[in-house]
């Protein structure tokens, strides 16, 4: 009997999830068969019967860049894909199907389920009324009066990356800049937004970083080979190699790449598989991780708010992302929940200081491209700060800069430091002649956009003078969307505008930038663009 009951109990537990990847795959079909009804008139390449569309792409690389600039070239208005036969995917890639999408009154939800074990129910997942009710709660974090005081942040974070800079300018030695970068702009983030100070670009020094990724990763330091990779090995070389120099940039570096793994990887679509996965059990380590460092934050500021309180005195701090978290309140009087703040936390944390350290770094490449383009906007920049006792830019400053402007929008363009953004319909719309159904997960490539050749004549030409303001006034407004546009576009975008001028200005201020002539950087698609093998730069002093 006992045997008999074991057999049992084996067979429900194979039974169970059988049973449930069996109604999980009709499902899908019955939905595949019926939307590949209804997107017959969108047009596509011919579909594979088993992998779809999915055996055309070649990689999240560059030649996966190429691919969407071949198809935005082909289908430069709107093209279908499947993700194997059974998921149907419409990317668009002109501005009317944005306008379309980003305009509608009720609007489309962005479909990031998979990252709700990361972020939460924050402003990128959330929908409907919490959405609209955390939206409105947040955005007095972004008025100008809460960022002004920023500036300061701003400059002094680039302080302490102007000083690793000279470091490498002093030995002629080529610095990676993505690296540096993330540090820098997840240091500022956590000052500005979490006044929260912790030594983030010295904790990522590389001999330090050295020690403890090799630890992190299970090296034994004691052991002579890795003694003699640490003498043996340069500075840049290890940084390549821990490119991500801090763990929180690391575990946000590794959880991008794991979710671009699922997307392209169809049975890691189902949630068991995927969580018995080896990347599904590094995501879950990774999310713990950074949920960590969240938590320690807010708790820190909940001490430091009771003491204020306890104190009565007034706060000689300004007022911050967190703040307003812990302290905003809606129309009944209700404020965030402890788990609805550690996941704005969480949103902020990410969408802070990536998207912005890849736009950073990629508009700095651009720079030591093109020395007579960096000239012109050194010399805007010396017209500011030259002759101050300081060299620091001013918050009025950052409205005078106007080419260096056209510099960042053009960079932003050419590289699309968000390549892309996925929504999925919350109904039926009728998109550039074409009735899309309800639940149609979409593309909104923003790297093909801004790439296409409809709009941008010799797309990958870096030509600044794109965004003069004759120009912008001709542009067509859903043309150039590096923060997407609507209701939910990004509510930090001024905060990350203003970052990338002060930071840029002081590093142009101060460093000539020329390219490395041995290394091309190959840009990798996550959800930030990336460099497969850092980003390389030399900097010699003005």
């Amino acid at each position: 009997m006992a045997v008999s009951g074991l057999a049992t109990a084996i067979l429900a537990v194979i039974a169970i999830p059988v049973f449930y990847g069996v109604v999980k795959l009709a499902g899908l079909i019955i939905r595949a068969r019926r939307f590949y009804k209804i997107l017959a008139p969108v047009p596509s390449e011919p579909m594979h019967w088993f992998w779809g569309h999915l055996h055309l792409f070649p990689g999240m690389n560059e030649a996966g860049l190429a691919y969407y600039r071949k198809h935005g070239a082909k289908y430069p208005r709107i093209e279908k894909g499947f993700l194997t036969p059974l998921i149907p995917i419409v990317g668009l890639k002109c501005p009317s199907a944005f306008r379309a999408i980003l305009q509608e009154p009720k609007p489309s939800f962005l479909a990031y389920e998979w990252l709700k074990e990361w972020l939460g129910d924050g402003l990128l997942i959330s929908k409907g009324k919490k959405w609209a009710r955390n939206r409105k709660l947040l955005t007095p974090a972004f008025h100008f009066d809460i960022l002004r005081p920023y500036i300061q942040v701003y400059n002094e974070g680039a302080d302490k990356l102007l000083h690793k800079m000279s470091q490498y300018a002093e030995t002629g030695e080529h610095l990676e800049l993505f690296s540096n970068i993330s540090l820098a702009t997840l240091d500022i983030l956590l000052c500005c937004a979490f006044s929260y100070e912790n030594d983030i670009q010295e904790i990522g020094q590389l001999d330090d970083l050295w020690q403890r990724s090799s630890k992190a990763k299970g090296y034994n330091m004691k052991c002579p080979r890795v003694k003699l990779f640490s003498v043996l090995v340069s500075p840049s070389q290890k940084c390549l190699y821990f490119r991500e120099s801090h763990p929180y940039v690391h575990a946000v570096s590794e959880m991008q790449d794991a979710m671009m793994h699922r997307v392209l990887t169809p049975w890691l679509h189902l949630e068991w598989i995927w969580r018995l996965s080896p990347t599904g059990r590094k995501f879950k380590k990774n999310c713990k991780y950074v949920h960590s460092v969240s938590e320690e934050i807010i708790r820190k500021r909940r001490e430091t708010l009771k003491q204020e309180e306890g104190s009565n005195k007034n706060r000689a701090r300004y007022l911050d992302f967190l703040d307003i978290l812990l302290t905003a309140r809606d129309s009944d009087g209700q404020g965030l929940t402890d788990e609805e703040i550690r996941d704005e936390a969480d949103t902020f944390l990410f969408e802070g200081h990536d998207t912005t350290a890849s736009s950073i770094s990629w508009n700095l490449y651009s720079l030591a491209e093109h020395p007579e383009v960096q000239q012109r906007a050194q010399a805007e920049i010396d017209a500011l700060l030259d002759g101050r006792e300081d060299q620091n830019v001013t918050w009025d400053d950052i409205h005078n800069l106007p080419y260096l402007t056209m510099c960042i929008k053009e960079g932003m363009r050419l590289h699309a430091p968000v390549p892309f953004v996925q929504r999925e319909l919350s109904k039926d719309m009728e998109i550039d002649g074409v009735k899309l159904p309800r639940g149609l997960l979409l593309d909104l490539h923003l790297y093909t956009l801004h790439h296409n050749p409809t709009i941008w004549d010799n797309d990958m030409e870096y030509r600044p003078e794109r965004f003069s303001p004759e120009n912008i006034e001709k542009m067509d407004p859903f043309a150039y969307l590096p923060f997407s546009a609507g209701p939910r576009n990004c509510i930090g975008q001024n905060f990350a505008m203003h970052e990338q001028k002060v930071v840029i200005a002081r590093i142009l201020h101060r460093f000539i930038l020329s390219t490395d002539p041995t290394h091309t950087p190959r840009k990798k698609i996550s959800l930030v663009m990336k460099a497969e093998d850092g980003i390389y730069i030399k900097l010699t002093p003005r």
